[in-house]
């Protein structure tokens, strides 16, 4: 199919027909294509959206499952489906117990998933109908809390409780306690402060690295709030992976960074090593207080880029990808913009996975983004989403897309 608009629009209509059909057949045919179409391509898909919400009360059993499972996936997009959606499940408090057929267990979550990653505020309480009665937390539960952070206290106590009875007993709870700190992250939980700091030193005894390192990563996301200095002595823990967590935690207060930085630099290398992410996270949250890794962002930076000059394949998206933090971790840092535009011009094309994060840095460039604007003109204009073809393809690729856009239309309204 061409990539222009106006053939994706035509094509949004012949399915819409496709779904009216009397035979069953096409419908459930024209519902597994929607799902394809919406996953490749990008709208307008208002009509097709609300005509495939109605083949969700389908008196064909396998149109209602495809039609439930092109939903599942299509985040904000499913939005005209809305009423739809929560017709068919809102009033379901218990979707994750197991009980009913396989198959209508799957549907009834595919919809359910699909409401929630909307952050209708029908969902809520399936959500915490979850969190309140089962022993196991559902991993699609905790992870939809992300679009419920104006329900912070419909899930924050909930969580809470949790924590409290997993862990004086993780041996047997530490599932539940993962995911509760899972969930925190996502709704910015930052008032269940106390019971991550009780949690962490009682994951760290049992030396469950994993659940540790979520923990910080939780409180990473609070910024500096009251108590979070409380993570110092675990910059010297022998786990390296540990030590960045808590340096990145830390970073939120700049008076760490002469504590901090010790830890983050040594990870500022073109050999990949664990934890440079979240290297480049901290420096980026340090901004100017970490001048004193300046010159290894740029050396870095540098280096990445001769690399790139014979370098194919996979490594040449890794490495564009250390170009991209090093680049962007350098104007937090330095503020110097003719030293990262070039690069995040070039890395655009070289790596389409890393444009949400390259748009975020023209955003902060403002006006001295200009040399890159027609490459987001570009990236607006396109009919097809940018996800490259590599598998595995992510799940989320379609909120993805619509998110780069959004963005990128952002940074256009502010800079023309």
């Amino acid at each position: 199919m061409a990539g222009e608009r106006g053939d994706v629009a035509a094509r949004a209509a012949e399915l819409v027909d496709g779904l009216g059909s009397p035979d069953a057949g096409v419908r459930r045919d024209a519902a597994r294509r929607s799902r394809e179409l919406v996953r490749c391509w990008r709208g307008p898909y208002g009509p097709l959206i609300a005509t495939l919400g109605d083949r969700l009360d389908d008196r064909d059993a396998a149109v209602r499952s495809e039609a439930a499972c092109a939903f599942e996936r299509m985040y904000s997009v499913a939005g005209p489906a809305a009423d739809a959606l929560a017709e068919r499940v809102a009033s379901e408090v218990d979707l994750w117990d197991g009980a009913g057929p396989a198959h209508r267990d799957t549907d009834r979550r595919r919809m359910a998933a699909a409401l929630a990653r909307l952050g209708d505020r029908r969902a809520v309480p399936m959500l915490a109908a979850n969190i309140d009665r089962h022993p196991r937390l559902a991993v699609t539960v905790v992870l939809s809390l992300g679009w419920f952070r104006d329900h912070v206290d419909d899930f924050v106590p909930r969580l809470r409780g949790r924590l409290a009875h997993a862990t004086p007993a993780l041996s047997m709870h530490r599932g539940e306690a993962l995911l509760a700190v899972v969930g925190l992250r996502r709704i910015g939980g930052v008032e269940a402060l106390p019971e991550l700091l009780d949690l962490l030193p009682a994951a760290v005894a049992r030396q469950d690295r994993t659940l540790a390192r979520e923990v910080l990563r939780t409180l990473a996301t609070f910024g500096p709030v009251a108590g979070i200095a409380e993570v110092h002595p675990y910059l010297s823990s022998p786990d390296p992976l540990i030590a960045v967590h808590a340096a990145q935690v830390l970073s939120a207060l700049p008076a760490t960074v002469d504590t901090v930085l010790p830890v983050l630099l040594p990870l500022l290398s073109v050999d990949f090593v664990d934890g440079q992410d979240l290297a480049f996270a901290a420096l980026r949250r340090l901004g100017p207080a970490a001048v004193d890794a300046s010159d290894r962002l740029r050396t870095l930076l540098h280096d990445g880029r001769e690399l790139l000059d014979w370098t194919t394949g996979g490594h040449a998206i890794a490495l564009w990808r250390l170009a991209v933090d090093s680049a962007v971790a350098l104007w937090h840092v330095t503020g110097d913009t003719d030293a990262v535009l070039p690069t995040l011009v070039e890395a655009w094309p070289g790596n389409p996975h890393r444009r949400t994060d390259i748009v975020d840095c023209l955003a902060d460039l403002g006006p001295a983004a200009a040399p890159a604007l027609p490459l987001v003109e570009t990236e607006v204009a396109a009919a097809q989403r940018y996800w490259t073809g590599e598998v595995p393809v992510p799940t989320d690729l379609v909120e993805r897309d619509e998110t780069l856009v959004r963005k990128c239309r952002a940074v256009l309204a502010a800079c023309c």
